[in-house]
């Protein structure tokens, strides 16, 4: 899991669903499924508010997806902070199963 200080657009292009976990500063977590049975609830693009915790991973059965991001202004290393797992699990306990599974030890 990381987070940036500028907002980030996903899209979705091909493959498999993939699940988009958010914990934005001060919001509920949520999970936002991009793909492309938009019938069934997934989307082709997801943006994640700058400062936001993220994480993604191929939804079970999955074996591929590409996507590609827009970050704007443009991606600066300086502007990405990589989530240390015992921090956001003490932070955020209830998510701990999801943050153990997107970030290492």
């Amino acid at each position: 899991m990381h987070r940036l200080r500028t907002d980030e657009i996903f899209h979705f292009y091909l493959g498999d669903p993939v699940r988009l976990f958010l914990i934005p500063e001060g919001g509920a977590p949520r999970t936002i499924v991009m793909g492309q049975d938009l019938q069934r609830g997934q989307t082709v693009q997801a943006l994640v508010p700058a400062g936001a915790w993220q994480g993604l991973a191929l939804a079970p059965g999955g074996s591929f997806a590409l996507l590609g991001t827009t970050v704007a202004p443009g991606f600066e290393y300086e502007d990405f902070e990589l989530g240390r797992r015992e921090e956001l699990v003490a932070r955020f306990p209830d998510q701990r199963e999801t943050i153990e599974r997107l970030t290492i030890r």
